[in-house]
């Protein structure tokens, strides 16, 4: 791989959303603030078109990061062919538990009373659709339906379709798409790159990668080349960018010039579609008024190219998978994100449907302790919280107050303080220190550092009753992992604040006198005992056994 060689932290130029690869130039910044304003004001359908790679998609991933949690964004595919199977993926992404064979019309009215229940608690579904010019005339018509929801007097729904310039035409001219181009508050469409852009684009990808020692330089014949070839389009800048340092790489220059581009361009259309126009193979790209039997590839010829190249050929690095979702570190113990439909996973989300029955579908805070050690209360916390995260249109948030230990950071891969300890001890907020994770509406907070004999003031005191207060307010799901209750008071002191507990039992392990006492303790602090999660029953997944 060519980071070792140009000191980077990692590949500048691959095709990735993440946040920090976004380039706001002059284009995509205009049309960032229109969809988000246009979205938050509930303005009716929004459109945005544009040439394949001047990105659309990571606009529209963009929006959705910016949206902040009372926008709810899922994305639907534009292959969908009917109306059942449209509400069923906005159910299944919505985390509605509905039985596989309800038939579409109780589909389309619980989705609708879904929409219209998270319009009132101050939510807004925002569907997105990508390549949107593939949609059927059922589809538009289903979508115009779910436009007209109302409450309060404002859209329940928006919708944001992204696609080709062809889209535009189809709105223009398409009959069966009439009556979505009555409802459209907002069309834009995406432009290409300046020449000067796709300079600066160069450099912030490399800043983004780069690290203290970084050796690596596109010259500005290079830059001009790229452009050139590009014709600005973000995707084949990309492409083009990540070619050439690995043929840099291959000839050991840290100086990416005009020549070592059209070498990746040559390469391209060896292994790909061929040069528009044909030709005889000698002569270089067309320049300026020189004739050329070669024409230049168009951008489209080069994304084509790029996808017929052996896998020898490109800087994609090789990556070993050892878990499904590696997103979380330790993630091979997630058996609701390892096994999303096995029986275990359905086990937690009947224990979600049990807990959304008891609190009548509302919020809920729960404390989560176990008698004794090593029944399996954190690994219980967390994988509940990933079948929470499963509702979309709800933020949930897991607390480590298991301060003595302060090992779930680790599975998260996250820094274990500054934490809860540094809250109560007045030494941060508790906007300080909660923390994202990789799921969008699932948050984190450590555990924090503190002394062993300092613990019991820290959570017994009235700083823990206004940390659980300020969670309640901001937070539809409150998961807060204890100390066994056996052996510390903390998780009975907590759940005073909380209300309510879990216990968490190892079936085989723990004896029918620890869990009876773990009642009593907690019963004894006035926390209600809303039941028991009984784990250690073995199940088998593929390359690993998970006990639960």
């Amino acid at each position: 791989m060519y980071l070792e060689f140009y000191k980077l932290n990692e590949l500048p130029f691959s095709l990735t959303s993440e946040e920090k690869f976004f380039y706001e130039s002059p284009v995509h910044a205009e049309g960032l603030a229109n969809i988000i304003y246009a979205v938050r004001n509930s303005k009716g359908f929004v459109v945005l078109a544009g040439d394949p790679g001047t990105g659309k998609t990571f606009l529209l991933n963009m929006m959705a990061n910016r949206l902040g949690t009372h926008s709810i964004v899922i994305p639907i595919s534009s292959s969908l062919r009917n109306g059942l199977q449209l509400f069923r993926d906005i159910s299944t992404q919505l985390g509605m538990r509905l039985d596989k064979d309800t038939d579409e019309d109780t589909l389309r009215y619980e989705v609708e009373r879904q929409i219209v229940r998270m319009a009132n608690r101050g939510r807004l579904l925002v569907i997105t659709i990508d390549e949107a010019q593939e949609l059927t005339e059922g589809i538009l018509q289903e979508l115009r339906s779910l436009s007209v929801l109302e409450q309060s007097g404002k859209h329940a729904v928006q919708i944001v379709l992204a696609g080709e310039p062809q889209l535009l035409e189809k709105l223009k001219s398409d009959p069966k798409w009439e009556g979505i181009q009555q409802k459209v508050a907002l069309c834009y469409q995406l432009g290409h790159l300046s020449q000067e852009d796709t300079s600066e684009y160069i450099d912030f990808r490399l800043n983004v990668a780069s690290g203290e020692e970084t050796q690596v330089d596109f010259a500005p014949d290079a830059r001009e080349e790229i452009f050139k070839s590009s014709d600005g389009i973000p995707r084949v800048v990309n492409v083009l960018c990540d070619n050439a340092l690995l043929t840099g790489f291959t000839e050991s220059t840290h100086t990416i010039d005009a020549g070592i581009v059209k070498t990746v361009v040559e390469d391209m259309a060896f292994w790909g579609t061929p040069f528009a126009g044909g030709g005889d193979g000698e002569g270089d790209a067309v320049q300026p008024g020189v004739k050329s039997a070669k024409p230049r590839m168009t951008p489209h010829e080069i994304l084509a190219a790029a996808q017929e190249m052996p896998v020898s050929q490109s800087a994609t690095p090789e990556v070993s998978v050892t878990a499904i979702d590696s997103r979380i570190k330790g993630s091979e113990l997630l058996v609701t994100q390892q096994d999303r439909g096995g029986y275990i996973a359905e086990e937690y989300r009947a224990l979600r449907t049990n807990l959304l029955a008891v609190a009548d579908d509302e919020k809920f805070c729960y404390v989560i302790t176990s008698p004794e050690q090593g029944d399996g209360k954190t690994l219980t916390s967390i994988n509940l919280a990933m079948v929470m995260l499963e509702r979309l249109d709800y933020r949930t948030i897991l607390v480590d107050c298991d301060l003595r230990r302060n090992n779930m950071a680790s599975y998260f891969d996250a820094p274990d303080s500054p934490g809860l300890a540094e809250v109560l001890r007045g030494s941060a907020s508790l906007k300080e220190v909660i923390q994202s994770t990789p799921y969008p509406n699932l948050f984190f907070v450590p555990a924090g550092k503190a002394a062993p004999a300092e613990i019991g003031e820290l959570v017994g005191g009235p700083e823990m009753v206004d940390v659980i207060a300020e969670l309640r307010r901001s937070n539809d799901y409150i998961l807060i992992d204890t100390p066994p209750i056996n052996r510390f008071p903390d998780a009975g002191m907590i759940g005073l604040a909380a209300g309510d507990a879990l216990i968490v039992v190892q079936k085989g392990k723990t004896h029918t006198e620890a869990a009876r006492k773990a009642v009593r303790l907690l019963h004894a602090a006035n926390v209600h005992v809303g039941g028991f999660i009984f784990t250690s029953w073995k199940h088998t997944l593929p390359q690993m056994t998970y006990n639960v």
